[in-house]
């Protein structure tokens, strides 16, 4: 039982200090979730449904009422001749409109083929929502990469502080070592003083430092939308194997569904070439009706079917099209660029963390003679043959070697997460 519990009080010490800790990936998805850009994917997609309803809307039969009052200079009569052989035939009651005339109609349409236009339409509709989204997720991008420096400034200024730390500690039993040289005789007084000076020398740049940090912290706690205090562990990110995987990119989906507006304005040119057919019915009442003979307000009904064919289209039809591969080109021009770029970026990564990478087995190597010329000295200066000042010196040295250690193992891990965005890994 008591090894149970003991096991359920490690188990309840790890979760707590998890809770304070987090990671690189956890602070882009925050900052990510925080940033005011994402809210503009809702409007994108309420944009889009409203002008999907539009389009859908085309199908709907279209009602329109009108009316119009005219007066006129002239009507429809019959000759004198043809009105006197009327009379000898007893006709006697022809009328004939007046020169005022009235009429109002509802007229009723409905389409049942526009050459495939609302379907097209609606294409339009869904890839433009894309591009905007797409669009957006460009920007948001670049979020990534600030993220990614901000957090390394500040896990760099933590490491730094722990060696510095490490170095403080180390100053202080010195300090202690060399006032019994001096009780001894073996020191002087002003080699305490040194010591002391290089103490405080060490314990100002950690306040910078710490200044710095809390700095860093207030901004990236603003980024994610989160409290990070210096209490809290940013999780120093793993060595992780860098997989290429640019179609990832927003910028190369962006490009995709450019394209793909291209070939939809490409239908488009051939759909406006094509008839409309609709059925119509018109309900009227007029002053005259249908019966140009018969005065006064009549009620009247037509319908039937409408043939619309605009020609007009195929006069520019060559011109647009043309100008539609031109943009296509265009695209694949700025694909090429983006490609190029970003090659060239991670061409420069990949030759930095081989740089770094070397660089800190070297760090290894002189960090281990540092250690040794330090503990050669600190024996030197116990039996007399140098000075304190040049024992600190060698101390200072050692402490230097590792302050860089420190940061070229930073800068790597930082060139890694650097290469993993410009490598499109970094998930949305």
């Amino acid at each position: 039982m008591t090894k149970f519990t003991n096991i359920l009080i490690c188990l309840f010490c790890f979760q707590a200090l998890a809770v304070g800790q987090i990671t690189l990936d956890e602070c882009i998805k925050k900052a990510r979730e925080n940033y005011p850009l994402i809210k503009q994917f809702d409007l994108i997609e309420q944009s889009k449904s409203y002008n999907l309803a539009a389009v859908n809307k085309n199908w709907l039969p279209h009602v329109s009422l009108s009316g119009k009052a005219s007066w006129q200079s002239d009507v429809t009569e019959f000759p004198e001749r043809f009105l006197s052989m009327l009379e000898n035939l007893g006709i006697t009651d022809v009328s004939f409109p007046s020169r005022d005339q009235y009429n109002v109609s509802l007229n009723l349409s409905q389409t049942i083929w526009d050459g495939g236009i609302t379907a097209t339409q609606k294409k339009m509709a869904t890839v433009n929502a894309e591009i905007n989204k797409e669009q957006t997720e460009v920007n948001l991008y670049a979020l990534y990469s600030q993220i990614n420096q901000l957090y390394f400034n500040v896990l760099s200024l933590t490491e730094q502080l722990k060696q510095n730390q490490l170095f403080i500690e180390e100053l202080e039993r010195n300090y202690k070592t060399i006032e019994s040289y001096v009780v001894n005789g073996i020191a002087l007084r002003s080699d305490l003083d040194n010591v002391k000076v290089s103490i405080l020398d060490a314990k100002q740049r950690k306040t910078e430092m710490q200044s710095f940090q809390k700095s860093g912290l207030a901004v990236l706690s603003a980024f994610i939308g989160q409290k990070v205090d210096s209490s809290e562990t940013l999780v120093k990110p793993e060595h992780v194997a860098i997989n290429s995987n640019l179609e990832n990119r927003p910028e190369m989906k962006l490009l995709s569904a450019q394209n793909r507006q291209f070939e939809i304005q490409t239908k488009m040119l051939y759909t406006k070439g094509m008839p409309r057919i609709a059925l119509f019915a018109t309900g009227a009442v007029g002053n005259p009706g249908l019966n140009m003979f018969k005065s006064g307000f009549t009620p009247f009904f037509i319908g039937g079917v409408n043939l619309f064919w605009n020609f007009g289209g195929l006069y520019t039809k060559q011109d647009e099209k043309r100008n539609l591969v031109n943009l296509q080109k265009n695209t694949e021009i700025q694909k090429e660029v983006f490609l190029f770029n970003t090659h060239q970026k991670t061409t420069q990564k990949n030759a930095e963390v081989e740089k770094l990478t070397e660089l800190l087995k070297q760090d290894d190597e002189i960090i281990a003679l540092r250690v040794r010329i330090k503990n050669a000295s600190a024996a030197k200066v116990e039996n007399g043959t140098i000075t304190v000042s040049e024992y600190l010196r060698d101390v200072t040295h050692e402490n230097i070697a590792r302050q860089v250690k420190t940061l070229h193992e930073i800068n790597l891990i930082q060139t890694i997460s650097q290469l993993r965005i410009e490598n499109g890994e970094m998930s949305r």
